[in-house]
Parts: C-alpha cells; structure tokens; sequence
C-alpha cells in the first residue's frame, strides 16, 4: 500500500515562479549554467550548482555548501522563496514545447515504502552523486526537486486530478518554451479522496531521481534513528503520473583514456557473444540487439547474438564489452564513462571522439516500459543512466523542507 501525505513546502513566490524554477537534467555545459547564474540571481541554481561560483576543480563540500545555504537564506528573506502556511500537496501538469502534456500529483511518500520495495527501483546509483545529494539535503535541510514516479493508468486518479484543478499559483513558460501549471491544494477533503485513491494502489515505479530517492531516503533514515522523528515526518516528495505518459528515450555512453589494445580486441573479436562489422553511416540503434560504437573516425554495428538478447542492451554492453574487453569493472564508479541522452546529435559524439575527449562512444535502443517493470519487478537494476525519461521536472519550483 502506498502511503502519500501533505508535506511541509517552500516554493517560489509567484510573481518569482519563472526565475527561480531552472532546468538541471546534467547535461548541460558549464558554460549554459554560468549564463543562467549571470544572468538571473533568483535562480535556483545557485543553491544547487554553488561550485560554479568557485573555481574548484573538485568540488569542495565545507566551502560550497555553506554558500548554498546562505544563498538560500537570502533568497527567502527576500521573500523570493516562502514558506508554504500549511502542509500540501500540488497538481503539476507540464506542456512541452513539442505539445506533450504531463498530468500529475505532487505529494509526499513514506521513506518505508522505499525501503520496503514498495517503490519499486530499475538502475544501480552512483556512490559518489548518491553521497553528494545527502549531504546538500543534510546541509541545507531542504530538497528541491521531486523523484518522478509512474503508476498505473487509473480513471479514478484522472478524474480526481481534472476536478481538482483550479486556480492555480503558477502558470508559466520557461526558455525552453514549456509550459509549467501548479495547483496548490490544502482542504482535508481533497487530501483524503486522492489518499483512498493511492491505498488501493500496491507499487510506484521510480521514472527518474534514483538517486534522489536513495539520498532522501538515507537522510530520513538518519533522521529516523538519531532525532526519534515519526513516520509520517519522514517523507520524500515525489511526481506521480501515469505510466502511459512518460517518454522513454535512450542514454549513450562515451568512454575516455581506454588503452588502443582493449579496443582492437573489441574490434577482431575472438568472442561468440556478438558480432561486429564497420558501416559508412552513424547509427543510432532502430531496434534492440544492435549497438552502435564510433572509435578513431569510424562506425560500427554491434549485433548481439541469439543467445544473448534476453538481456538488455545496456546490461550487455556492460558484462561483455565494459567488463571482460575495455577492463571497466564497476560503471558505478569508473570516472572514465560519461552519460549522453539520447536525442544529443551524433555529430556532436562524433566531434567529442575525433577531438579526444573521448577514445569511443557507444549509441544504443532505448528500453521499453514494459523492460523496465519486468526489471524492477525481479528486484534487479539496470547498469547507472539506462534510460533518459521525460518529463524532466525544473528544480527550485516546490521544495521540500525537513
């Protein structure tokens, strides 16, 4: 049984909403954020990006987290930021620039139906991000982005969201042209229709926030055993929508300082596992069991073999090409591998192997919701950063306070 609650909630003033609301997927260059950091001093960037203020290679936990903080601070005694009166939850619905329309509640979750399996995971964390986001939420008591969750497709949810929208305390467009709607709701009798709806619902799949999730979650548990807070304290705020609304999309890999003997082994290859051959054109995979590798001006097509086609591509690529031939053992934590999503133009890959900032790149099929279920299901994980998943949620926009 899934159990949701009003949460306590800053969020943007409203004549404040489109400036503070900032887009932070992580994959953007530094570049576009210093511009948004120069450009707009309300944005919330500057409390969850305060390493850009700095110039740090390596990110510098006793300096940038007090600066957040104190940011933060400023932001809401300038009223920028307010306190929300009293616990809440928020419809949200999103319009994309490409006319996608996202449908959903915001609402606090139990930290135990996390960590009861409750809410149901499909991609390993990494170590080092998930340690980072804890300690930001532990030093800045604060969490300012909800975890995307999908449910099933349910008329009483619909019905209960279409009758509950009115006047809503944002309506804005942000610079990528979508369109942001939030719906504050308070009233009792509200809260609890739309509770009855979610105690009859079993399990929640996480979309997007893994990490997110498992760094709330951590805290929450610290606050748990170290301060005596009850249950329904304990909360991580979430998106919930309707699984049929998500827009699932691939995530590409790019590999750097990977010995020229690892690869040449890839290429001759003395495996059964795949074959491999060199094509004149740049590939993005149009099915599953074909991955596509560009390395030293060249493409090439992976085919996956019979046999092994009852994996994931992603769970493939990472056992018999990262593991057993280019010698990385843990994508957890080899710093080598970074995460393209998948709608980056190849030329923009191309351009970042022929100019070594990577040795190679890999494109792959973006997985399927049913394969994400099935993997979630089975209590197994997905290599990190399997699946680029839409709608991405802007930071700053609700916050979550503890």
């Amino acid at each position: 049984m899934i159990k949701i609650y009003p949460f306590p909630a800053l969020r943007a003033a409203s004549e404040y909403a489109s400036k503070v609301a900032a887009t932070c997927t992580g994959i953007e260059s530094n570049s576009e954020l210093l511009k948004e950091l120069e450009d707009n001093p309300f944005s919330y960037l500057h409390i969850v990006k305060p390493h850009l203020h700095f110039n740090d290679e390596v990110k510098n936990a006793k300096v940038h987290y007090p600066f957040a903080k104190n940011y933060f601070r400023q932001m809401m005694e300038q009223d920028v930021i307010h306190k929300v009166p009293q616990n809440s939850m928020y419809i949200y619905t999103q319009i994309s620039a490409d006319g996608d329309t996202f449908d959903g509640i915001v609402t606090g979750i139990s930290f135990l139906n996390y960590l009861e399996g409750d809410i149901k995971k499909h991609e390993n964390t990494l170590a080092e991000k998930e340690e980072r986001l804890m300690n930001h939420v532990q030093s800045l008591g604060a969490v300012a982005e909800p975890v995307l969750l999908a449910c099933e497709d349910r008329l009483d949810l619909a019905n209960w969201i279409k009758q509950n929208k009115k006047s809503p305390v944002f309506d804005f467009i942000m610079k990528d042209q979508g369109r942001h709607i939030l719906y504050e709701l308070v009233e009792p009798k509200q809260i609890n229709q739309v509770q009855k709806i979610f105690d009859s619902i079993k399990k929640l799949y996480i979309a997007d926030g893994h990490h997110r999730i498992a760094a709330t979650t951590s805290y929450c548990t610290r606050l748990f055993t170290t301060q005596n807070k009850s249950v329904e304290d304990l909360l991580f705020m979430a998106y919930i929508i309707p699984e049929s609304q998500l827009k699932i999309k691939s995530f590409h890999r790019v590999v750097k300082n990977i010995d020229a003997t690892f690869i040449d082994k890839l290429i001759s290859n003395k495996q059964s596992a795949y074959s491999i051959e060199s094509i004149d054109t740049p590939l993005i995979p149009s099915s599953k069991g074909k991955i596509g590798m560009y390395y030293n001006g060249q493409w090439y097509q992976i085919s996956v073999n019979n046999s092994n086609t009852s994996r994931l591509d992603v769970q493939f690529l990472d056992a018999e090409i990262f593991n057993s031939l280019l010698g990385i053992e843990d994508t957890r934590l080899d710093t080598r591998i970074s995460y393209l999503r998948g709608d980056i133009p190849l030329q923009e890959i191309q351009s970042d192997v022929d100019h070594g900032t990577y040795t190679l790149a890999f494109t792959l099929f973006a997985n399927t919701m049913d394969e994400i279920k099935s993997i979630a299901d089975k209590h197994e994980t997905m290599p990190p950063k399997s699946t680029w998943i839409e709608p991405k949620l802007p930071v700053g926009m609700i916050i979550q306070r503890f």
